[in-house]
């Protein structure tokens, strides 16, 4: 019996928490399929193994891929399989959902109208942005390249998505998908990202947060501790992997003892100059510390910096990392008050 609307955004929920993330996925997948009238899917993916989404998909949940490739009403094209010709807009009877993950040769010249890729989006149900290269330029992507897609989709009014990661967790695509299918376009933040996997800070559910708090710091590899002195961006970094983890669960770049690289965020690698192992802050701990304080000016100071860069404008709004900025704080304030790069 398929799944009826509230089951499915059930199992959407479970993609945003500690859950059976396998199980979940296969049930959103399965109701897309079932699903009379269900929007197109034209994704416009990365060739090789190691940029394709569908391809890491397939190696790691066959099952799921199975679902995707052959039951969704889904046209793939990669740009870089000599003679395959891009999908035309004229091949589908209902708004399709465009997903982003590369462009083809004409794709910087969208925005200006070229052709078919400035069509099938122009009359998109929705355009998701997949991968942090897609969603504010990087090595496949240029900034140009982003900021003409966008151009063309607030032009014609189509809502854009925005997933980034590197790579991706698949449970925040297909869970993307099912609620695009069921219920409509999901609450999103100012980089257009889904609230429900990028509304938290990594900090929020790392299990070294304790340890942030206390003021307790690793300072080499394999040490205890908070890794922020190790260059860890876990307070601006906005993703779900300290809940779900990678590799079914097994284990996320914190619990393997490597700093969060806020790969999710505007700006990744360079972060400002930092890079990815330079410090935000050191000092002491607590909401009033002067640790947090600098996070959090530090923090939007990168964010404003890398939205710049993409053509985006941001209100200045301060970070609460572990979120106690209503708590009073009598704790020390100990540390510098200056930034320190990379060392």
């Amino acid at each position: 019996m398929p799944l009826t609307r509230r089951e499915v955004l059930k199992w959407v929920g479970v993609t945003a928490a500690a859950g059976p993330l396998l199980p979940a996925m296969e049930r959103i997948a399965h109701a897309i399929a079932e699903r009379p009238g269900a929007a197109p899917i034209v994704w416009y993916n990365a060739g090789g193994d190691h940029n394709n989404f569908l391809a890491q998909l397939g190696h790691a949940f066959p099952s799921l891929m199975e679902s995707a490739a052959i039951r969704w009403n889904l046209v793939s094209y990669d740009p870089l399989v000599p003679g395959v010709r891009e999908p035309s807009p004229d091949s589908f009877s209902s708004a399709p959902i465009v997903i982003l993950e590369s462009l083809p040769p004409s794709g910087a010249d969208a925005a200006d109208g070229g052709e078919p890729i400035a069509t099938v989006i122009g009359r998109a149900k929705a355009a998701i942005f997949l991968g942090t290269d897609a969603c504010y330029g990087g090595t496949r992507w240029t900034a140009a390249e982003v900021e003409s897609a966008e151009a063309l989709c607030r032009r014609s009014n189509v809502p854009m998505i925005k997933l980034p990661g590197v790579p991706v967790p698949p449970h925040h695509l297909i869970g993307t998908l099912g609620y695009l299918e069921f219920r409509g376009i999901p609450d999103l933040d100012r980089f257009q990202r889904p609230q429900l996997y990028y509304g938290e800070t990594v900090c929020m559910r790392c299990e070294r947060r304790w340890q942030l708090e206390n003021g307790e710091y690793a300072e080499s590899f394999g040490d205890a501790g908070c890794l922020l002195r190790l260059g860890c961006k876990g307070p601006i970094a906005h993703n779900s992997c300290a809940a779900q983890r990678w590799n079914g669960g097994e284990n996320w770049c914190v619990g393997a003892g490597g700093p969060c690289t806020a790969c999710s965020e505007p700006g990744y690698p360079l972060h400002g100059g930092l890079g990815l192992y330079g410090r935000l802050a050191e000092g002491g701990p607590g909401p009033g510390s002067s640790t947090l304080n600098r996070i959090r000016a530090i923090g939007w100071g990168f964010v404003a910096l890398a939205a710049a860069g993409v053509g985006l404008k941001l209100a200045h709004e301060a970070i609460d990392p572990i979120g106690q900025a209503a708590k009073a704080s009598g704790r020390d304030r100990r540390g510098s008050s200056s930034v320190q790069g990379p060392t």
